[in-house]
């Protein structure tokens, strides 16, 4: 009986093992050793196989893991991507960089929306809030349109029946204005009429939100407005 020592390298080690127990001869020593040596080499090669196997099916199942996504009502793109940064779904800065590169976004929509200069982002209010299911391994973009085909779905069942004079961008505004502004469903009717009345008359909105965007940076977390914030120049 040959033992092949655990941690044997090769044609050396075996031969040490294999020509003192049945003293052949040099050609048949070497045909044996590498006949035994190769088995080693094949096995050691097959476990590394299989275990580059193992952790390229581990890395894929992890990749392929579907990930519950959340975005609520009234969030700017700041906000969103606040928040997916602290849920570890994506970093801020790239769902940030993938909101500003529009260009590769297959909706329509897009290239009517016609932003002022000096517009922070050209999709904000555009990218519809729900709950929305994406794999781990999706990019900042891959939820992005996911949003973008929403809202497209929902904004366009509703068009149907609009009747109004404002442009797409006109509503999206105001709606946004209206969503920050209300503290609760009941007082949106009034927000929107308020809205409507001093459009109308050409006066100013003098709504918080409008103001906050700017000196909060999009996230919206003071809860006043002092004569010092209405002094900052900006399209809002």
């Amino acid at each position: 009986m040959i033992i092949i020592p655990e941690g044997a390298e090769g044609g050396a080690d075996v031969e040490e093992e294999i020509v003192p127990e049945f003293h052949l001869s040099l050609e048949s020593s070497f045909l044996l050793v590498v006949i035994v040596a190769g088995g080693i080499f094949a096995g050691r090669k097959y476990m590394a196989y299989r275990q580059q196997k193992a952790e390229e099916a581990r890395k894929l199942a992890e990749a392929r893991r579907v990930v519950t996504v959340m975005i609520p009502e009234g969030y700017s793109i700041d906000m969103i991507a606040k928040r997916l940064e602290k849920q570890g779904v994506f970093k801020a800065d790239e769902f940030i960089k993938a909101a500003k590169n529009t260009d590769q976004y297959k909706n329509d929509f897009i290239k009517d929306i016609d932003p002022k200069k000096g517009t922070k982002y050209k999709l904000e209010g555009y990218l519809y809030p729900d709950t929305y299911k994406i794999y781990k391994s999706s990019k900042p973009e891959d939820l992005i349109q996911k949003m973008l085909d929403n809202f497209d779905k929902k904004y366009s069942a509703l068009a149907k029946s609009y009747k109004g004079k404002h442009s797409m961008a006109e509503i999206m505004t105001i709606a946004s204005m209206i969503e920050r502004e209300a503290s609760n469903m009941s007082e949106r009717p009034m927000i929107a009429g308020v809205i409507e009345n001093r459009l109308a008359a050409k006066m100013r909105l003098q709504i918080d939100p409008t103001v906050l965007y700017t000196t909060t940076n999009g996230l919206y977390n003071a809860k006043k407005v002092y004569y010092k914030d209405l002094k900052v120049k900006t399209v809002y």
